[in-house]
């Protein structure tokens, strides 16, 4: 069990991990309003990771607490938590309160299943906070795994995911594009529309 602590240091919320192999039970529950979770931003430690984001002036945004504590583990400490496929009011309103060169969005990889959700669920994120942030400023770049966790039971290179060669933000706009067309029921059609005109404009 994970306790959530909010920035005056008061715990606001808990979030529990099954253990055990009942598949009738959640994987996660969680107690509290996670959508106002800044997850581990708040955590009582020597160094906040809110100081670490602050310093770095870079983020990396994951589904959940057990991809926080693989990137955690293997140097990454700069991570929040959406605690699902969105993000979410409070913490979106935190990104855009700090000075940020960078935010991954690093949602699960679902590529072995007919969909895609964890990129779709990238796009939408990307596509909320494109509206507050300039492309330049946002990248997906998706774990080389299911998750993170899976990466580390792999023995994954975290450093050939976290340093992989970028391509011309044009390119990458245009790949977002074609995806977002080739799963169009999945968004929105105003939102995406949008996004697109965006991108149109940004060309």
């Amino acid at each position: 069990v994970f306790p959530i602590y909010n920035e005056q240091s008061q715990i606001v919320g808990f979030s529990g991990r099954k253990i055990n192999d009942n598949n009738e039970a959640p994987k996660w529950k969680h107690v509290g309003v996670k959508t106002k979770w800044i997850y581990p931003a708040f955590l009582p430690q020597e160094k906040t990771v809110d100081k670490i984001i602050e310093e770095k002036r870079e983020v990396v945004l994951v589904e959940s607490i057990g991809d926080s504590l693989a990137l955690t583990d293997e140097g990454y400490a700069n991570n929040l938590v959406t605690f699902g496929l969105d993000c979410s009011p409070s913490l979106l309103n935190y990104l855009c309160s700090k000075s940020l060169d960078k935010i991954i969005i690093a949602t699960n990889n679902d590529e072995g299943k007919q969909k895609n959700h964890g990129k779709i669920a990238a796009l939408k994120i990307y596509m909320k906070l494109s509206q507050f942030f300039n492309f330049e400023q946002l990248s997906i770049q998706l774990p080389h795994a299911n998750d993170f966790g899976e990466m580390r039971q792999r023995e994954m290179s975290f450093n050939e995911w976290y340093n992989i060669p970028q391509s011309p933000q044009e390119v990458k706009l245009n790949v977002y594009k074609e995806f977002c067309l080739a799963n169009r029921s999945s968004f929105q059609d105003k939102k995406l529309n949008k996004f697109l005109k965006k991108i149109e404009d940004y060309e």
